[in-house]
């Protein structure tokens, strides 16, 4: 007896909006399927996983289904995914083939579909929510009401917006074309899932090149089967790098690494390893070599064409990554983003040195600063200001400047014994650290040949010696998840 092959709509992102009925086959069936190459890079084998956590214990077959209009490269795949696809038939077993929104909208499952019937095997369609109702309800509106119309159109199909795109007629003479800034001027937008954006507008705003009829709303989205909150694609993903070992990247921004179309990378600061998680056809470019311009160009070219850019800062984006700027002229472009978070160096640095920064009876700060140099720093912020707090301090950005720090930091309180420290490519295969003292940085740098790429710890944390014992974890003090088993002395 052979199996029978369900095509499942997982919906349109967000795993509750898949249906009772699309989780039930997905756990009855033994095998699942998946439009893909890479179950991790598989959006709707993620979402399926969020409603059915228990699919990972079931084996995947990749029936990938290139995204091109290219008949012979289509007809080899689809005549290929078909013979994968019987193959797990005759041995019985039933197949969920899992596709995004619903099976009937615009959905590569169905040529599979179609092909294994007409061999002769059953085959089912389990419906999901499609990403038009979704979008709609995000924006809490109708689609249609009374004798409005509803159209679908694929716009990777000569319309000029986007993947996919929805119309309510309206009575008005639409004459102006589609272009960049036309599509901006869409009225109120929302960013969805995978990072696409969705757009709402009155007809006037918005074009197809033709003449509609009766009353109505214009609502269209970049891809037509990706819609809801808190994911990503087709967008730029600010990731951070890490502070330099490979495997210290986010098991997130590793994901977001191999599932790029385009990546730009810090060439100057990011270990190049870290390019090893590239797809094959991924366009790589080195800012090192580049203006902001250059970059956002990039950018843009990568968003009109429907891919999705990685955009990798060293360390944690947020610390000495200038991705403000790039944020903004985004946002004037209409192109959404995200940042994923990375290992900030520092933290690699206390890593080195086997240190906690925050010592009780030590400090209970730690300031982040850099030396002013091409780039300057307010007068407030001065090193010599911070270092008359007594704190721990990190310091970026200048081992070039080791003399001129050291009088700094002594100008501002700090002793010229006090504990430092040199960390020189915190976590890279390289690393070298230098313990010293505040008078001795720039002499200890010399001798060992450092000139770039370290950070400067100092303070009295740096020792790791005469600090209290930690409260927390102390037998006479009581918390929210455990009594104290000694009493406290008065």
């Amino acid at each position: 007896m052979t199996g029978t092959l369900y095509a499942v709509g997982v919906g349109p992102g967000d795993p509750e909006l898949m249906t009772l009925k699309a989780a039930r086959i997905i756990r009855e069936c033994q095998v699942i399927a998946i439009p893909h190459d890479d179950p991790i890079q598989c959006t709707a084998y993620q979402i399926a996983m969020g409603a059915v956590p228990e699919m990972k214990e079931k084996p995947v077959i990749c029936v990938k289904m290139p995204m091109t209009k290219d008949p012979d490269i289509l007809e080899q795949a689809h005549k290929y995914g078909t013979e994968i696809l019987i193959r797990e038939l005759e041995k019985g077993y039933d197949v969920a083939l899992l596709t995004l929104g619903d099976t009937t909208v615009y959905a590569s499952s169905m040529y599979l579909v179609q092909r294994v019937e007409k061999q002769g095997y059953g085959t089912k369609l389990i419906s999901g929510i499609p990403s038009f109702c979704a979008a709609a309800a995000e924006l809490g509106i109708s689609l249609g009401e009374q004798a409005e119309e509803i159209h679908i159109l694929p716009g990777s199909y000569g319309n000029p917006v986007g993947a996919g795109s929805f119309w309510c007629e309206s009575d008005h003479e639409i004459g102006k074309s589609i272009s960049e800034g036309g599509r901006t001027a869409a009225g109120k937008s929302i960013t969805g899932l995978y990072g696409r954006k969705l757009y709402h507008g009155e007809p006037e705003a918005v074009s197809w090149g033709g003449t509609f009829s009766g009353k109505g709303r214009i609502l269209y989205f970049d891809d037509c089967k990706r819609f809801s909150k808190g994911g990503r694609g087709q967008m730029i993903n600010f990731v951070g790098a890490g502070s330099g070992a490979a495997d210290l990247i986010t098991v997130r921004g590793a994901k977001l690494l191999g599932a790029a179309d385009v990546i730009i990378y810090a060439g100057s600061l990011v270990n190049p390893e870290l390019l090893s998680y590239a797809k094959r056809d991924c366009q790589i470019y080195n800012s090192a070599h580049m203006t902001l311009e250059e970059v956002i160009d990039v950018m843009k070219e990568a968003e009109k064409d429907g891919q999705m850019t990685v955009r990798l800062h060293t360390g944690d984006p947020s610390l000495y990554g200038a991705i403000r700027e790039q944020m903004d002229q985004l946002n004037e472009l209409g192109i959404p983003y995200a940042v994923c978070p990375g290992v900030s160096s520092f933290c690699g640095a206390a890593a080195a040195l086997g240190m906690e920064y925050t010592l009780p009876d030590i400090t209970q700060s730690v300031v982040i600063t850099r030396m002013a140099g091409r780039t300057p720093v307010p007068e407030r912020e001065s090193v010599a200001s911070f270092a008359s707090h007594g704190a721990t301090m990190v310091v970026f950005l200048s081992t070039g400047m080791l003399k001129k720090l050291s009088e700094e930091l002594m100008k501002g309180g700090y002793q010229a014994d006090t504990p430092a420290a040199i960390v020189y490519k915190a976590t890279w295969p390289d690393e070298k650290v230098v313990r010293c003292t505040v008078a001795t940085l720039a002499a200890s740098a010399e001798r060992e040949q450092i000139t770039k790429t370290a950070l400067i710890i100092v303070g009295d944390a740096v020792a790791q010696t005469g600090y209290e014992r930690s409260k927390l974890y102390d037998p006479g003090f009581t918390t929210e998840f455990r009594q104290a088993s000694v009493k406290e002395e008065t």
